[in-house]
Formats: C-alpha cells, structure tokens, sequence
C-alpha cells in the first residue's frame, strides 16, 4: 500500500494497526514525512517513508490510496 500525499501517515497508521499482514509506504513531501506518525510497537518493519513530489510517487504498490483529509492530523 502507498499512501500518496499522505501527510504524517494518521490513515497508513491506522490501516496497518488494522490489518498486521500489511506493509505499506508513506509518501509526502520531505519536510512532511521527516514528522511522521509511524511510531509504534508492531509498525517497525513494517511501513516506509519517502519524500517526493506527488506526481511521481514510487511504482510498483499493489495499492495506491489518496484522501481529501476531513481535518487536520
């Protein structure tokens, strides 16, 4: 799963707390991701950061989610 511009990972954290077969990648904005929310026992190993601009987010996810936030995180 690729979270393309997904802020601090508030839902990437949230699905794989959820679902622990799941690994997934975190992508924003260098400044963005530096600040994440992927802290946690169970999440290490599990989830990546990478900064870059959106419109080339990383290939190859089985998943790419995208999210219009309802408030901030």
């Amino acid at each position: 799963m690729i979270d393309v511009a997904g802020g601090r990972g508030g839902l990437l954290r949230a699905v794989l707390t959820q679902h622990p077969n799941l690994t997934g990648i975190l992508f924003d904005r260098p400044e963005t991701v530096n600040d994440h929310l992927l802290h946690g026992e169970g999440l290490s190993g599990r989830r990546q950061t990478e900064g870059g601009d959106i419109f080339t987010a990383p290939q190859g996810g089985d998943l790419y989610v995208l999210r219009f936030p309802d408030e901030p995180e």
